[in-house]
């Protein structure tokens, strides 16, 4: 079967497709699930990295072959029931979802075996995708509000959660005032948006984890005690306000790490007899406890989203391949996501639920384009399997075109390396240790491009040339004087993670970042097949095309991570240190899998006092690579 593997921890890129043996038919009291979907969550990141310390012996026990599958929640359709699992009421044909065991092979493969105890049939009222964003959070939800600090139903107590809007945080809001009926629900975000969406989920009060969160809790005048704190990210800065704001005789519990239990020493945790738990969903079954409550809490869930007593908190979703497995540990990596992503094998591109149905459809940029609105269906025929864009075997009719980058061929990905941007007085400041974003390029395969493809979407204030062949009798480039770019971009779709994002890595350098990004986006995503509007069909709302692109740009600058490849091999910026350029290249093409184009700037070599005399123009400063 395919899969989706990891054979030695570390980066992203450790994430590979490979053919595994298929479980084989189902034993005891093992169910042979065919995967439709699955989600990303925190603890798949930490287990690809290598870094997962929940279990101190937790590498010691994963499967003993040569790759780890990783992927917790999943749903899916019943294959096979093992002959002991008959009882549990499964049939070849159900449609399911669960969390598998953190200790066997995981949901990133077609199929999978899972104990029959952890499972429960699909929510009729749910696709797969958000089926499979459930299991994780709302078992751990459940377990740390009803299970460890004990609240009962009707309690007439205050509930504080840190992190409202993440994966757990969004439906323990849910399980507290739904399930356990509490009277006040205070959350923790920053964000107008995670702000909204957690007030969506069920919380009654909200308060800036970024500020004084005592005074903001005091300063609420609740009429319940604060019985109960849930803490579902970075335990110990909560530690110390936990303590403050809790009644006495109150409850903390935590489903993070940390090192740093001491910082309950010098509060009030003793003084008011505090007591302190941890939660984890996969304690029952690495140690085989109560193996069959995870399903009965599943089953649970099912009849609440089915009579729509709760709501399923998935805010995106990927297809399930390589590229989209990687989106979504870049996306949980970034730190800022919302509800939860998920994966699946019938999804036909990257969907963002806020979108709403808008504007009408242009022309395609190029004559014979595909217009199948990112179905993705690659290749289009079978011929067209593992042909390079530049080979001689290529041919843009075989191919989706809203799917593949069909008319450039090559796709280039650029990073600067700078020391200033003139505006370090106005705060814009370069990040250390790394380069920075330059752009993401269409080119033809002969190294030839077009640019500023679609005068509708031109959004430069200077464009650079300023006709579209670069000639003085080509059609004119208007400048743009409208509205900054994110303002009708990320902004309207809540992407202020990307925007800050970029605002840290993709710097411009002498003028603000957004006109550097208005600059690569009309020059060139313009020019992209897959970025055209028609491929995004009758649903398309403005602003969409311009939040893709960036994302794009983003991902695959966080795929060379030219920094860190260079300073391995003892390469790092300095005034007196020379490196040859074949130094240079062989480190980046051993890291990235091809030779990659370096540009530099600065004095020409023979202006330098080494240079001296010799016949040597080239410049001497590295500033630009090319992938």
């Amino acid at each position: 079967m395919n899969a989706i593997v990891v054979k030695r921890y570390g980066e992203i890129s450790q994430l590979i497709t490979q053919t595994v043996p298929k479980p084989g038919p189902p034993e005891g009291q093992d169910l042979l699930v065919r995967v439709k979907a699955c989600s990303v969550n925190p603890v798949d990141v930490k287990v690809r990295k290598g870094i997962y310390d929940d279990y101190p012996d937790y590498y010691d026990n994963v499967p003993k072959d040569d790759y780890q599958i990783i992927g917790f929640d999943a749903a899916g359709i019943v294959e096979a029931v093992g002959a002991e699992a008959e009882h549990y009421g499964f049939s070849a044909g159900d449609e399911v979802f669960f969390c598998g065991s953190p200790i066997r092979h995981g949901s990133n493969a077609e199929f999978m075996l899972v104990h029959a105890g952890s499972v429960a049939k699909k929510p009729k009222s749910l696709s797969f995708e958000e089926a499979a964003a459930m299991p994780l959070t709302w078992i751990t939800a459940y377990e740390a509000l009803v299970e460890r600090l004990e609240i009962k139903k009707g309690e007439k107590a205050a509930l504080l959660i840190v992190n409202g809007s993440g994966g757990v945080g969004s439906v323990a809001s849910q399980i507290a005032r739904t399930v356990l009926e509490l009277p006040v629900v205070i959350t923790t975000t920053s964000r107008p948006e995670t702000t909204e969406f957690s007030k969506k989920m069920g919380a009654t009060h909200t308060v800036n984890h970024r500020e004084d969160i005592v005074k903001q809790i005091e300063d609420l005048n609740l009429d319940a005690p604060l019985k109960y704190v849930f803490i579902t990210h970075s335990t110990d800065p909560y530690l110390a306000p936990a303590a403050e704001v809790l009644a006495p005789f109150g409850k903390v519990c935590s489903i993070v790490q940390t090192k740093q239990m001491d910082k309950m020493y010098g509060t009030k945790f003793l003084a008011k007899s505090l007591s302190f738990h941890w939660c984890l969903l996969g304690t029952k079954p690495y140690y085989g406890v109560d193996t069959d409550s995870h399903g009965k809490i599943l089953k649970e869930l099912a009849e609440l989203l089915d009579a729509g007593k709760a709501k399923c908190h998935m805010t995106k979703t990927f297809r399930l391949t390589l590229e989209g497995l990687r989106k979504g540990h870049e996306e949980i990596e970034g730190g800022s996501s919302m509800g939860k992503l998920a994966l699946g094998v019938d999804v036909k591109g990257d969907v963002y639920l806020s979108l709403a149905a808008a504007a009408s459809v242009q022309a395609v940029l190029y004559p014979g384009q595909s217009n199948l609105n990112h179905t993705c269906i690659v290749p289009t025929m079978p011929q067209a399997a593992g042909v390079l864009s530049c080979s001689p075997l290529a041919n843009a009719s075989r191919v989706d075109s809203c799917c593949v980058e069909t008319y450039g061929g090559l796709l280039l990905a650029t990073q600067f390396w700078d020391t200033y941007t003139g505006l370090e007085s106005s705060g814009q400041l370069l990040p250390e240790d790394t380069w920075t974003l330059h752009g993401l390029w269409p080119d033809f395969c002969n190294g030839s491009y077009t640019q500023y493809c679609d005068l509708t979407r031109q959004y430069d204030p200077s464009p650079s040339p300023k006709t579209q062949n670069g000639l003085a009798n080509g059609t004119v480039v208007p400048p743009y004087n409208g509205s900054s770019i994110e303002t009708f971009s990320l902004i309207p779709f809540g992407r202020y993670d990307l925007l800050n994002y970029m605002n840290t890595f993709w710097i411009n350098q002498g003028g603000s970042n957004a006109a550097f990004w208005q600059h690569e986006f009309s020059k060139h995503a313009t020019c992209f097949s897959t970025f055209d509007v028609p491929c995004y069909g009758p649903k398309f709302q403005p602003g969409y095309d311009v939040v893709q692109f960036f994302e794009t740009a983003v991902m695959y600058y966080r795929r060379f991570p030219t920094w860190g490849w260079l300073n391995g091999a003892g390469i790092r910026p300095s005034n007196s240190t020379k490196y040859t350029t074949s130094d240079l290249q062989t480190t980046l093409s051993r890291a990235s899998g091809a030779v990659p184009y370096l540009g530099c700037s600065g004095p020409r070599y023979n202006a330098t006092a080494a240079g001296a005399g010799s016949n040597d123009t080239g410049y001497t400063q590295l500033s630009e690579v090319w992938y």
